[in-house]
């Protein structure tokens, strides 16, 4: 069901590579003038450093992101067929 789950995910992410929502620009440019101002002050290896730290959180928020759809999807799953059996024991109990 994993693997199932992230198949989807990628596939959903292909489809939508680049969705955006107002509050994440706004946060994106904030990001882009700090670092403006951050790496003329940095010697090239901080900018270095910094760009791999920047990197790998990235990566960390895509992992994250990743985990939180496959988490809400089962728990969607999990709801809809707890839902479905309810209405069916209903309808039994009638």
């Amino acid at each position: 069901m994993q693997n199932l789950l992230e198949k989807l995910w990628d596939t959903y992410q292909m489809e939508h590579p680049n969705e955006e929502n107002r509050e994440r620009l706004v946060l994106q440019r904030k990001i882009t003038a700090c670092q403006e101002r951050l790496f003329p002050t940095m010697t090239p290896e901080q900018v270095e450093l910094f760009c791999e730290c920047e990197e790998n959180m990235s990566k960390c928020e895509s992992i994250a992101e990743k985990e939180a759809f496959v988490t809400g999807v089962r728990f969607a799953v999990r709801f809809l067929i707890e839902a479905f059996e309810g209405c069916r024991q209903e309808i039994h109990f009638r």
